[in-house]
């Protein structure tokens, strides 16, 4: 009995003068999403506790920092007795995974918007070019010159003197004159426009379906792997003997 308490007071008394004192280590680092790696242990920098305290004992320390869009940062803390141990680190080199995602994100997003625009602006066009083909405001100015053709053979009807008949009756053949012109302008310009319309309706289908076929389905996204965090497996091989392995990795 004796000797295991010497043993056990020499195990405390070795313990205490092996120990090391502890120093405390600020780590400011940004952007507030990463995750750092030290002392084999990880630490994910949260914005309600910053900056990141940890309490070290005198040395150096490899450590790593990892953040969703930035390639891994390696660098050495060394913490010294009674020194401020602070590190500060900013990640600005965006990863080529990120990089990648954007360069998928960017055609995926030009895509999108150039289909969207075939898919409204050659209908539009299309439209647009019918109701030129069609009306184009011809039909109110032949209208208003029908009132005026009207209005000219009522007055050369119903004048008295011979002065006033010869103008109405001038008056009244020139805006017949106008009025059949502004009619065949209207009706060549239906037969040519409906048959320009007909074929640009018929290369705008051809496009959007082409269009169509090309379009990204799916929109980019972006999930990256933590580096720093090791992933753990659990292996139940004999489930009747109950031995199961674990593997970090």
């Amino acid at each position: 009995m004796n000797k295991l308490i010497s043993l056990f007071i020499l195990f405390f008394i070795l313990k205490t003068c092996t120990a090391q004192e502890l120093e405390k280590a600020r780590f400011f680092i940004y952007p507030e999403t990463s995750v750092l790696s030290i002392n084999n242990s990880t630490y994910s920098i949260d914005s309600s506790a910053f900056p990141l305290v940890l309490q070290l004992p005198e040395g150096s320390y490899p450590l790593q920092i990892w953040s969703p869009k930035y390639d891994v940062i390696r660098d050495t803390l060394v913490v010294k007795k009674n020194g401020s141990n602070t590190y500060k680190k900013r990640l600005v080199v965006l990863s080529p995974e990120f990089k990648s995602y954007k360069k998928e994100l960017t055609n995926y997003t030009n895509q999108r918007f150039k289909n969207n625009l075939l898919k409204i602006g050659l209908p539009t066009v299309n439209l647009l070019a019918l109701w030129l083909a069609y009306d184009g405001g011809s039909i109110r100015k032949i209208s208003d010159s029908k009132e005026k053709v009207n209005f000219h053979r009522n007055a050369f009807i119903n004048s008295v003197s011979p002065s006033i008949i010869a103008s109405e009756r001038d008056n009244f053949e020139k805006s017949l004159e106008k009025y059949n012109s502004q009619r065949r302008m209207l009706r060549n310009k239906r037969i040519v426009g409906f048959s320009i319309v007909a074929l640009s309706s018929f290369f705008s289908y051809k496009i959007i379906k082409k269009s169509n076929k090309n379009k990204p389905t799916k929109k980019p996204t972006y999930a990256p792997k933590n580096p720093l965090v090791f992933e753990y497996l659990e292996l139940n091989i004999f489930s009747n003997s109950g031995v199961t392995l674990h593997f970090n990795f």
